[in-house]
């Protein structure tokens, strides 16, 4: 016989259910001020009929999309890493090994080097499904294995793979990230305006990653599971108690805390990378900043945060604050923001970057500067004459990606990088909401990309590895019927 507490859990969950599918159809019916109906069929059909006799190609645009359709496997392996693998060739029979390289076509095949004492360093080929996902078979053999491979493994210890979310993933290894998403699940989230404050998130609908959420509520938002806002319900209480390593954190659980709590979380597997990094930037810095519309670029420079937190800061334009549209406060920025860029990168491009609005240059200092750069730094941060030259916004990462391909590589990506005609793209609305617009591609560099938007004025720069760029039809289900569903893209 059912206990009647069991009974009583059971019958509280399906209010919650209940609740949560009434708040589908409040979000779905008023979908389309988070979304727009540009990238619907007839814009498919659009695209297709104008690269019908030549196609298009943009190999690194929508890292977002294409890393959370990936299968778990790959967010769970890195170059670097440290794995365990059964094998014939050490007295243990597991050896450990270090991943050099993996090519997720022609079977998923993995290079690795062995770490073990006296191992002749060569590189050997194996499988993901080869990696040892079994917690207790390491912590059986764990001191035998610790006296083997110490002195390899010491040096590598940031990068030793963590078994027990191996041992969770096996089930769902070939699975993409976004399939492990449910509606109705919750999961913690930065707020973009301050990410010292973190809301319990409600998923309303999962568009291929891209998420329609509501928190405290009533407020609802569009955010890709990949965006590095997006947590682990729990990851604020481990904030706290490694506050020296992690960002200082609150959680602002909102209205709908009893009945969140009584929901299935979002597993923590899909948010593994979403953790920001230390800027290592220092006061005065100088970086190129593009604004919220997307432009025009400026010339600015960095200032810490009140807390002087080492994982965000603020930035100037001059003297002013560069502000949040939605507070008009201060914007908090991180180190691979997508509105960032190297100068270095910057002054490759046919575009100007601008001293602040209203600046007027000393009579006697015109023609004292070669460059605009050098009248910034003078005027507003001559005591610290710092210029970031690279490490910062998404091209980063990017840069990081195309130096580890070969000439041969990078030439396909070039070429084809000509081709790209349309994307998509997600841009802020002046009530603060996301909004997902089609785009021409009217110039296209390694390091930038210039859009036409129907409906706007001018053009908008974005750089190719933005996250909020996708390809045309990515998205393409967001605008079906609120009963639909099964978000299968087809087109």
């Amino acid at each position: 016989m059912e206990s009647p507490s069991r009974s009583n859990r059971q019958v509280n969950k399906k209010r919650a259910i209940d609740h949560i599918e009434q708040e589908i159809d409040l979000v779905c019916n008023d979908l389309e001020q988070f979304i727009a109906a540009v990238h619907n069929k007839s814009w498919i059909n659009f695209v297709k009929a104008a690269v019908k006799d030549v196609g298009q190609e943009g190999v690194l645009i929508s890292p977002f999309h294409s890393m959370s359709a990936a299968s778990l496997k790959w967010t769970l392996l890195h170059l670097n890493q440290i794995v365990f693998t059964e094998t014939n060739k050490c007295k243990l029979g597991i050896h450990a090994v270090r991943v050099l390289d993996f090519n997720k076509r022609d079977g998923g095949l993995v290079s690795v080097c062995c770490l073990c004492k006296g191992s002749s360093k060569e590189v050997e080929e194996i499988y993901v499904e080869d990696i040892i996902a079994d917690y207790s078979l390491i912590k059986t053999n764990i001191h035998a294995m610790y006296e083997e491979f110490k002195d390899s493994v010491i040096d590598h210890r940031w990068n030793l793979y963590n078994v027990k979310d191996w041992e969770l993933s096996a089930p769902n290894m070939e699975k993409g990230c976004f399939d492990l998403i449910d509606i109705g699940q919750v999961f913690e989230m930065q707020l973009e305006e301050d990410p010292h404050v973190v809301v319990l998130a409600t998923v309303m609908r999962n568009h291929h990653g891209l998420l329609c959420v509501r928190f405290g509520g009533k407020y609802t938002r569009m955010i890709h599971m990949l965006n590095t806002c997006c947590h682990h319900k729990g990851w604020t209480e481990k904030q706290k108690d490694e506050k020296l390593l992690r960002p200082n954190v609150d959680l602002i659980v909102g209205l709908e805390e009893d009945i969140s709590n009584m929901l299935e979380p979002v597993t923590h597997l899909v948010f593994l990378n979403n953790d920001v990094m230390k800027h290592r930037l220092q006061r005065g810095a100088v970086l190129v900043y593009l604004n919220h519309d997307r432009n025009r670029f400026y010339f600015a420079h960095v200032v810490p945060t009140e807390d002087e937190c080492p994982f965000y800061f603020h930035l100037c334009i001059g003297k002013e604050f560069v502000l949040h549209p939605n507070t008009n406060k201060p914007a908090f920025f991180h180190i691979y923001h997508e509105q960032l860029f190297a100068w270095s990168l910057i002054r490759k491009e046919p575009v100007r970057c601008h001293l602040p609005d209203e600046f007027e240059i000393y009579p006697n200092d015109t023609n004292k500067y070669e460059d605009e750069i050098d009248i910034y730094i003078n005027y507003f941060t001559r005591y610290y004459k710092a210029l970031v030259s690279e490490g910062v916004g998404p091209q980063d990462e990017y840069r990081q990606h195309i130096n580890s391909l070969d000439a041969g590589r990078i030439k396909a990506i070039k070429k084809g990088l000509k081709t790209l005609k349309f994307v998509e793209i997600l841009l802020p609305t002046p009530d603060g909401y996301s909004q997902l617009h089609a785009a021409e591609v009217v110039r296209v560099s390694m390091n930038l990309l210039t859009l036409k938007v129907p409906g706007r004025k001018g053009i908008i720069y974005v750089h190719p590895f933005d996250s909020n760029v996708y390809h045309f039809g990515a998205c393409v289900d967001v605008s079906k019927n609120k009963s639909d569903r099964d978000f299968v893209l087809s087109y």
